[in-house]
């Protein structure tokens, strides 16, 4: 990344020839083509490593679009606040999981098949392969590279817009693959209902990057709803 990025009057950063539009191009590309990709040709045990390298790839054109380390929410002063506000939702979602774990009536919808796994594989899954290979990836492009290249050519508000659908399509191949695992509502169903909570979640994100000025803060949340989630359903399943 480098160091020094222009703002524009209006919220907006300034001009930097077309470079910036290059590396936007570029990253929808790349994300379409990895999402369908890993779908279809690679095998769920190399998601992680994939993905985890995936995320260089996607900096690196946040680099040559000419964001800043601030741009896509990594300077250094601003990790205090990422930390404070990632860390309130996490401490959130961690107490209602608690809550829902802990009451007869509420604790079933937590229950899923999909975490019938052993103890060590739950905590790969929630201390490695969610952290790493999911939300650095989901972060780094959706709240980070494509927030701030959108940003240099549109308003805050639109490019979070488009930033979060692009992230509620991006699940499209991982809920049509577990369709099977849906019950009554179909495959159709399942999409639609999967790209608007994703999207949703997409615009809550971004407004903690925003908000915090740092990509921890949505780092943090997007490890509670996934991490804390998947652990309260194994304990719940026990």
């Amino acid at each position: 990344m480098t160091t020094t990025g222009g703002g524009g009057p209006d919220g907006t950063a300034g001009p930097v020839g077309r470079r910036d539009l290059v590396a936007l191009g570029a990253t929808i590309a790349v994300l379409a083509a990895w999402d369908i990709g890993r779908s279809v040709a690679v095998a769920g045990d190399l998601h992680l490593r994939f993905n985890f390298s995936m995320a260089f790839v996607i900096a690196a054109l946040g680099a040559v679009g000419g964001l800043s380390l601030a741009d896509v929410g990594l300077a250094r002063d601003r990790m205090r606040a990422g930390l404070v506000y990632g860390g309130a939702v996490l401490a959130v979602v961690a107490l209602g999981l608690l809550v829902i774990g802990l009451i007869p009536a509420t604790s079933d919808f937590l229950r899923d098949d999909r975490v019938q796994v052993s103890t060590g594989a739950m905590l790969f899954e929630v201390l490695v392969a969610v952290p790493f290979g999911t939300v650095l990836l989901e972060e780094l492009a959706f709240r980070g590279t494509l927030l701030g290249l959108l940003q240099r050519r549109t308003s805050t508000l639109v490019a979070v817009g488009v930033s979060s659908l692009i992230f509620g399509l991006w699940h499209i191949p991982g809920v049509v693959n577990d369709a099977q695992s849906v019950t009554g509502v179909g495959t159709a169903g399942a999409v639609a209902g999967t790209v608007a909570a994703t999207t949703i979640a997409g615009i809550g994100f971004a407004w903690l990057r925003l908000r915090s000025g740092s990509l921890l803060a949505p780092m943090l949340a997007h490890v509670a709803t996934n991490s804390l989630t998947f652990a309260a359903a194994w304990l719940v399943s026990r």
